[in-house]
């Protein structure tokens, strides 16, 4: 299985340089820059458009079409959510934490006001092959080392890492009796101060690397595909870091994975793993969470579940890229 030639590459000291015009450390950031609370009129408009939908929808989650809801939250409320992904993108830190809407008083209910607020903020990614935009993050009771697997759908520790979209958005539903806590990091911090330390890492990141499909390829692809850890833009990086796909990617036949890959990669994660570069996002019930996983990395701790039925932890997730328009 073949890579694809590597693009013109950025020398390891231009890298650092353009990596560091936008990074940021948690004690650059006051709460104020990547939480808000929403005014209580704001937190009724979108229950009350979540009720609404599942009423006019059904309960069928498979069902709900993006294209019908992107009217369905109201004159008022509708350029709030614009604004939030205008946030999300812009100058900031690339998070965003919305507090005030109180916990939902059923699962369906959660899924329908995520799902609302994201189609008012961009355009909805289906997460799995038959175009599911909004999955339970929820242990699934099956191991990660099964091959097709998501870690999303277990409870272990979940390393730096990004989703796929332009953003992505976790609403908090139920936590667990221990664990499950999330951290987020800036990507191009971790990059910049990954290449500083380690110039030969620069060549590395630039390159096409292997990601595994983890078994849900389509007709006629590959069981992996290619792509960069870092893209360079305007003003700095857009990074795409999924360690464990590249690591995964090696039981192919004839995917290579060197052991100098597998160092960078141990490389960066140690870099995301200091206590200064992360930020710690408490999430109480009915709270989002918002990040562009362009300019952030984010990861999870192990948790433990409650076993009574009804009782264990459970996030709602969707992914969005911005706007076309």
């Amino acid at each position: 299985m073949n890579a694809p030639e590597p693009a013109t590459m950025i020398d390891a000291h231009t890298l650092v340089e353009r990596a560091r015009q936008r990074a940021w450390v948690p004690a650059d950031l006051s709460e104020s820059d990547w939480s808000l609370a929403l005014d209580p009129a704001v937190a009724d408009a979108l229950d009350a458009a979540a009720r609404h939908w599942i009423a006019a929808h059904g309960t069928d989650r498979d069902a709900w079409s993006p294209e019908r809801a992107i009217n369905a939250l109201d004159s008022a409320t509708r350029p709030l959510a614009q604004a939030w992904m205008a946030r999300l993108v812009g100058d900031g830190p690339g998070v965003l934490r919305i507090t005030g809407l109180p916990p939902a008083p059923n699962e369906l209910h959660s899924a329908a006001r995520l799902f609302l607020i994201g189609c008012a903020m961009g355009e909805p990614v289906p997460q799995v092959l038959d175009g599911v935009y909004v999955v339970d993050v929820a242990d699934q009771g099956r191991p990660w080392s099964e091959p097709d697997v998501r870690a999303f759908a277990t409870p272990v520790a979940l390393p730096f890492h990004v989703d796929g979209g332009h953003v992505s958005g976790l609403a908090c539903v139920r936590h667990a009796p221990e664990g499950g806590q999330l951290f987020v990091t800036s990507s191009e911090h971790v990059i910049a101060e990954t290449v500083a330390r380690w110039p030969e890492t620069a060549a590395w990141l630039q390159r096409p690397l292997p990601h595994d499909r983890h078994d849900e390829q389509q007709p006629g692809q590959e069981a992996v595909f290619w792509e960069r850890v870092l893209e360079p833009v305007p003003g700095g990086l857009h990074v795409f870091f999924v360690d464990w796909y590249i690591r995964r990617a090696a039981r192919h036949p004839g995917v290579d994975v060197p052991e100098a890959l597998l160092q960078t990669l141990d490389r960066v994660l140690a870099v995301a793993n200091e206590p200064a570069s992360m930020l710690p996002i408490a999430r109480a019930p009915g709270d989002l969470v918002w990040v562009d996983n362009r300019r952030t990395l984010h990861a999870r701790t192990e948790y433990r579940d409650d076993p009574r039925p009804g009782h264990h932890r459970l996030m709602h997730r969707m992914w969005l890229n911005e706007p076309s328009g």
